[in-house]
């Protein structure tokens, strides 16, 4: 007998529930540093230019990062200055730079930036720039740019020689400030002074301006945040205990640096709950939001910092005290979840303390039944839970591992076999040679009424509750381990035994889907809409094409600090078409396909440089890059401003050699002294997450 253990006090169910219970959400996090090639622990601000690199400011020089790695830019190649404040990318892709001498505006359309103009001014802080139009705070004043190679200082003389630390451009042109002395003002695009009324007594000083939603402005300060219309106008207030120094809008969300914690707000939520800490332990000197939804934060003494942006499609880490998580299954009122310690219930009570629960289901009575580690379990009422039967059945009272409901009975399997749960008592199911099944692992309900039957060391079956059949499929043969079975609407079964994934039509025949690299392809398939199969493994959780067997999408722990281990064949499921439970031996997470699908970019791969050593390449006719027979060199670069998770390439030389080379992380190329003819460089990019993509062809050339 158990006595159970309310967990929390709430009438919540179903997904609700859950995200009641999950805990802050701490994202992964990549620090980008000397390793990579950044110079500076100290970063100040970044952007990302048209093409997806990534560009920062650092005391150092300017730091580019293209996917594969850092290049610092300085006086070698042509700027004023190392020590860089503020960066702004123009609407026509140029990048403004201000620096501790001036202001410089670089072309970045090539391999490297070059310098276009430059104008000493004095340490810039901060700048914004918008159509021909740009606004510029200094450490002596506020100046403006207004199309031309010339910057202008403010005609308002409270402006002209204050310290700006903070400057923005609305949506409706007005120029907004911030400084140490003058506070917050706001000019229109004529320079007109407007009165802004003083909020100091409700958030303090005021510390950073951004962009806020509907065109409203968000000011950052001592004790939280404000959000005003452009009159000025307070339209929401977000206090904290922290100053904030950084903070960004994005997808209705208010992502902030406060203290050392970078915060999400959820404006639309109430009050108390609008608030999530999503890292720790870091100052944020500025953040930006790339089009993948990474966050990438500028720190100050931390580097570089990425936060995946892969938190778009993971919308929850569930801090539940029952250890690793066994089984996911749908209640009628909610989720059984059960786990190595114990089963959480749809009303958030926790019975069968350290106990291992690897199957959990709810009757028409509304009795509990558990396939525990220590046998068959039933709870008849919340509070009194009990072994069931144990003394009359050798399968009952063995470890259990699957449930199901067929023809209105129950029917269990433990390591020992096959039991049906009958008025009668337990009744074991035996094989036509009156044969124990053995380690019976998963049932399955499939089409035309039948139960599938997984078994480790006896194959397959299936049972019409009189009679059991073995099912011989080519490789399904009678001594494989079979983990689980699913089927689609459509009637077609899949089954994963050893490291394949198959197919089994309506009209019984079968095809090869799958075949994985790891020894166990799956410990839990389920059937997806559009004709899609998750898969969960000892390596991630995988979406295939439920027709071709060509892997979709890959989410594993080479992103997430959260390893992607899958427990069991009930470790698996998918509520409304669109929220796939994953039950993991860390845990248990969400997946949110509609967000899985709108990551419709895939992984490409670009020129990013090409150098020749040993001969000077010149271009014929055609524009083809010739060079002479000879012992020279030729290194190639390649990006890809790819960055949700750790990409391979592979590529080929047309030409030379008409097979692809095997997949490997992001490297250079290298060619040497090849024979006459006509070459060209393709090269695809793989991503864990998003599969293939398109072949590029990156470089041709030559060889006379």
């Amino acid at each position: 007998m158990s006595a159970a253990r309310p967990y929390a006090n709430s009438s919540q169910t179903g997904r609700r529930l859950l995200e009641s219970m999950a805990a802050n959400s701490i994202l992964p996090i990549e620090r980008f540093d000397h390793r990579h090639g950044l110079t500076s622990l100290q970063v100040h601000q970044t952007v990302c230019s048209r093409d997806g690199r990534i560009w920062s400011a650092t005391p150092a020089g300017l730091a580019c990062y293209d996917g594969v790695s850092i290049k610092m830019f300085g006086h070698k190649q042509g700027l004023s200055s190392h020590g860089l404040r503020t960066l702004a990318v123009s609407p026509d892709d140029n990048l403004w730079i201000g620096t501790d001498v001036g202001v410089e505006v670089l072309e970045i359309s090539g391999p490297a930036p070059v310098v276009l103009w430059s104008k000493p001014i004095g340490t810039v802080n901060c700048l914004d720039v918008v159509e021909e139009f740009a606004a510029i705070g200094t450490s002596k004043g506020l100046f403006f740019w207004r199309g031309k190679p010339e910057i202008f200082p403010s005609k308002d003389n409270t402006l002209a020689h204050a310290t700006i630390t903070s400057v923005l451009i609305s949506k409706a042109k007005s120029i907004w400030v911030i400084g140490p002395v003058i506070g917050l003002k706001a000019l229109s695009s004529s320079e007109e002074k407007r009165v802004l009324p003083q909020r100091r007594k409700m958030i303090g000083m005021p510390l950073r301006l951004a962009h806020g939603p509907e065109g409203t402005i968000l000011i950052g300060a001592e004790r939280g945040i404000l959000n005003v219309k452009e009159n000025a106008e307070i339209r929401q207030l977000y206090s904290h205990d922290n100053p904030v120094n950084s903070l960004t809008y994005h997808d209705g969300k208010i992502f902030a640096g406060a203290g050392k914690n970078l915060i999400r707000i959820d404006p639309h939520a109430i009050s108390s709950q609008n608030t999530e800490i999503i890292q720790e332990d870091v100052v944020a000197h500025h953040i930006m939001i790339d089009h993948f939804e990474n966050i990438w934060i500028s720190s100050g003494d931390q580097s570089l910092l990425k936060v995946s942006g892969i938190s778009r499609t993971l919308s929850g880490n569930y801090d539940l005290p029952i250890g690793p998580i066994m089984c996911v299954r749908q209640g009628p009122k909610g989720l059984l979840i059960g786990g190595s310690r114990g089963l959480l219930l749809e009303n958030r009570t926790i019975i069968l303390e350290e106990t291992g629960v690897w199957d959990a289901l709810v009757d028409g009575y509304g009795k509990v039944w558990a396939a525990t580690d220590q046998g068959l379990y039933c709870m008849v009422n919340p509070y009194f839970t009990i072994p069931y039967r144990h003394n009359e059945s050798d399968v009952l009272a063995a470890p259990g591992r699957a449930l199901c409901f067929y023809e209105g009975m129950l029917y269990a399997s433990s390591i020992r076999g096959l039991a049906r749960v009958g008025p009668e008592g337990p009744q074991e199911i035996l094989d036509e040679r009156a044969r124990s099944l053995g380690y019976v692992y998963s049932l399955h309900i499939g089409p035309k009424g039948k139960m599938w039957v997984a078994t480790l060391g006896r194959g397959l079956w299936q049972f019409d509750g009189d009679k059991l059949t073995r099912i011989f499929k080519d490789e399904i043969v009678d001594n494989v381990n079979v983990y689980s079975i699913c089927h689609s609407v459509a009637g077609d079964v899949f089954v994963a035994f050893g490291n394949r994934i198959s197919k089994i039509d309506p009209q019984g025949a079968f095809s090869p889907l799958i075949e994985t690299d790891d020894p166990i392809a799956a410990w839990s398939i389920q059937c997806l809409a559009n004709n899609q199969l998750a898969a969960g493994s000892s390596t991630g959780l995988a979406i295939y094409d439920a027709q071709t067997g060509v892997i979709i999408n890959k989410i594993s722990g080479k992103f997430d600090d959260v390893p992607w281990e899958f427990t069991t064949s009930r470790s698996l499921a998918v509520l409304n078409d669109n929220t796939i439970y994953c039950g993991l031996g860390s845990g248990l997470r969400t997946v949110q396909l509609g967000e899985l699908a709108k990551l419709d970019i895939q992984p490409s791969a670009t020129l990013a440089y090409a150098e020749w050593r040993g001969v000077g390449p010149e271009k014929n006719a055609g524009s083809d890059i010739c060079v002479k027979q000879g012992n020279w060199h030729l290194e190639i670069g390649i990006r890809t401003c790819w960055y949700l998770d750790e990409c391979t390439m592979r590529e080929r030389l047309l030409g030379f050699e008409d097979n692809w080379s095997p997949f490997r992380p992001l490297h250079t190329i290298r060619y040497t002294a090849l024979p006459k003819g006509a070459y060209t460089l393709e090269v695809e990019i793989r991503s864990p997450l998003m599969g293939v993509g398109p072949v590029t062809q990156i470089y041709s050339f030559a060889v006379i």
